[in-house]
């Protein structure tokens, strides 16, 4: 059994995730850290928590304190690229509860506001689809941690008291055609 101490990081849980090399990456308060069983370095300093590793092993993070979005590829040890776009609309307290990636190397940012949606690009530009109650979703404000990826591809979230379960299609952030809707009910002037 092999350990390493990474020391007090205060009320922030250590968040591990692993790369497509099988490179560990260890984020720890305000520090990332990479490496394997005892043989680990500082990658940089940062507010990294959440973070997620795409399919291409770049590594995206959302810090509290900091609430953009931080995309970060490894070009060689310890040389990085930053490009920061929040969400258009999300706020300074809007910070993440979740931040994942799923097979469709679609990120997942889950928030006080409801859950946002982006390919790679489309994050970058800030450009997100953000599903809330107006979006049909029962409950808004995410649970830490509460993202999972089904076999199918479909995915679970925990909101407030809720667990919701959605089968995103192939076409989900690129929609091919405006979607189906009925007007059930109208009214004029709040009558």
């Amino acid at each position: 059994l092999q350990s390493a101490d990474f020391g007090h990081s205060g009320s922030w849980e250590p968040n591990l995730q692993v790369d497509a090399s099988g490179n560990l990456w260890l984020c720890q308060g305000e520090k990332m850290y990479e490496g394997s069983e005892a043989n680990w370095h500082l990658a940089f300093g940062h507010d990294c928590n959440p973070f997620a590793v795409d399919r291409q092993g770049t590594l995206w993070c959302d810090g509290v304190e900091n609430p953009a979005l931080l995309e970060i590829r490894n070009k060689t040890v310890n040389s990085w690229t930053v490009v920061g776009s929040a969400p258009k609309g999300s706020t300074a307290s809007n910070y993440s509860h979740f931040l994942n990636v799923d097979r469709r190397n679609w990120l997942w940012r889950g928030t006080t506001e409801g859950v946002y949606v982006a390919e790679a690009a489309q994050a970058l530009r800030g450009d997100w689809l953000h599903l809330d109650r107006s979006n049909g979703l029962p409950a808004v404000d995410t649970n830490q941690r509460s993202f999972f990826e089904d076999s199918d591809g479909s995915v679970w979230i925990g909101a407030d008291n809720s667990v919701i379960h959605l089968s995103p299609t192939a076409d989900f952030l690129h929609p091919k055609a405006a979607p189906n809707i009925f007007i059930s009910a109208f009214s004029i002037n709040g009558g």
